[in-house]
């Protein structure tokens, strides 16, 4: 899966570090560290999947930055897998709900992780 290109969207460098060593041997991956280079990128290059932090702290919230991919043609169905600290009861539902196809609460493990990005590729024949 060495082909897969996933765009990170994080602006913590711990998480960064951490998901970027969880993948790095499996899978192309790409870092923006807020919504509007994640957008800008997303424009530029082609990507397979988002891992999106939920609560970014610049302009704009992940939630802000997938609703925007979900109305760009080549995004409407790539999986975005929300990997956020927020898991309080209904969390995952709206964050669902507002276009993340996939969630994962933080902390997380690596083969949670790695079991995610495996059923959501296959969920789109990727």
């Amino acid at each position: 899966m060495k082909n897969v290109k996933i765009l990170m969207v994080e602006d913590d460098e711990l998480n960064i570090k951490m998901v970027s060593s969880f993948l790095k041997d499996m899978y192309v991956i790409e870092c923006a560290r807020s919504g509007d280079e994640a957008l800008k990128k997303s424009i530029d290059h082609k990507y397979d999947v988002f891992l999106m932090d939920i609560g970014l702290k610049k302009e704009m919230t992940g939630l802000d930055v997938t609703n925007k991919l979900r109305k760009m043609p080549d995004y409407k169905d790539t999986p975005i897998i929300a990997l956020t600290a927020y898991a309080l009861s209904g969390d995952k539902q709206r964050i669902i709900e507002a276009g993340c196809s996939h969630y994962l609460s933080k902390p997380f493990t690596r083969q949670q992780l790695l079991l995610l990005l495996e059923n959501a590729l296959n969920s789109n024949n990727i």
